[in-house]
């Protein structure tokens, strides 16, 4: 597959979802990083029993806590859409950051 074709099958994929939630994937961003700085700053993390429990709890912190209150309330939380852009978001944020998030708890934290 060449380039190109990569790059169109990529912005065909992105184009699948609406623009009003596109958006707010930098809002995830930078609500991760305010976050870091306070809630789970490395003096707090400790407390999770591994990495994933910490990442996990995090990840729904994000989505269920703050972007669903700010931008999604008027979904359902129980429906099928709101369960499809609960996974997309979960997603973007594991793709995205598990790897340096998983760092960030073993370097605080130790194994």
């Amino acid at each position: 597959m060449s380039l190109r074709e990569s790059i169109k099958r990529i912005l065909k994929e992105e184009n699948k979802l609406p623009l009003s939630f596109r958006r707010r994937f930098h809002e995830m961003d930078e609500l991760l990083f305010e976050l870091m700085k306070t809630t789970y700053a490395p003096h707090k993390i400790c407390t999770y029993n591994n990495s994933e429990q910490f990442i996990n709890h995090l990840t729904f912190d994000i989505i269920n806590e703050h972007m669903y209150y700010k931008y999604f309330e008027h979904i359902d939380d129980l429906s099928e859409e709101w369960e499809s852009l609960y996974r997309i978001m979960e997603k973007y944020l594991m793709n995205k950051y598990h790897t340096k998030l998983d760092e960030y708890y073993h370097i605080n934290c130790g194994d």
